[in-house]
């Protein structure tokens, strides 16, 4: 059984009592969910990540913004779990695994609505 870890993400509620599991949050940006969860990212910043993505029609497969954005000369490039999976093949499979617990979990949500 897959279950969701327990980090900084699950712990803040965004306002209206959303999740970063909800694709009204992530806007189809998992990726960037399951990424900032494993690195103890607070809910806040992955949402807004989402959004950014959003906004810059960024890979569905994103899972974050490379660069600091400090400096006006600087490249930033949404890295792609595509190339996770090339450099840490362990890491992108613990992504991969969030990712599946999180498709279920969205299933599990639109039946008990469309039962209710």
């Amino acid at each position: 059984m897959t279950t969701m870890p327990y980090g900084g993400v699950i712990n803040w509620s965004l306002p209206k009592r959303k999740s970063v599991h909800d694709p009204d949050v992530h806007h189809g940006y998992r990726h960037i969910v399951a990424w900032g969860v494993d690195i103890g990212s607070h809910a806040f910043y992955i949402a807004e990540q989402c959004d950014k993505a959003r906004q810059q029609d960024a890979p569905k497969n994103a899972i974050y913004l490379s660069g600091s954005g400090h400096y006006s000369d600087e490249v930033r490039e949404w890295q792609t779990f595509d190339s996770l999976y090339v450099h840490n093949p362990e890491l992108a499979k613990k992504i991969e695994s969030y990712l599946r617990a999180m498709e279920k979990l969205e299933k599990r949500k639109k039946c008990a609505t469309n039962s209710s």
